[in-house]
């Protein structure tokens, strides 16, 4: 392993983390991608340190290729996880906190109006 395949690893992975980033789901892919990089960070750092320098063939491949198909197995062992829902009330619902009604406006545009207490 050399500089070179480190800098092919760097230039595939900032575009993924980007576009990773960009993705309006809430943080779900972020943080699946950023699960994938640390696994494949932390997977090189060990064979660094376990093999030296010794020159071997599958790492030198797993640091130049290896960090998509672990992207593909990190989306099915950490899945990404569904935004945050916040419940909404329905306009008929009893027992709501702040109940709201709607009044026709100009052109029979509807306006909604907090009510007062209807105890």
């Amino acid at each position: 392993m050399n500089r070179e395949d480190i800098k092919l690893a760097l230039l595939q992975q900032a575009p993924w983390f980007v576009v990773c980033a960009l993705t309006l789901d809430g943080g779900g892919v972020l943080g699946t991608c950023l699960k994938a990089l640390i696994v494949f960070w932390v997977f090189v750092g060990l064979s660094v340190v376990v093999l030296g320098e010794k020159d071997k063939l599958w790492l030198r491949w797993f640091v130049r290729w290896g960090f998509f198909p672990l992207f593909a197995v990190a989306w099915f062992v950490f899945p990404p996880e569904p935004p945050l829902r916040v419940p909404v009330p329905r306009r008929d619902a009893v027992g709501e906190a702040n109940p709201v009604r709607t009044k026709t406006g100009r052109a029979g545009v509807p306006i909604l109006q907090k009510t007062e207490n209807q105890t």
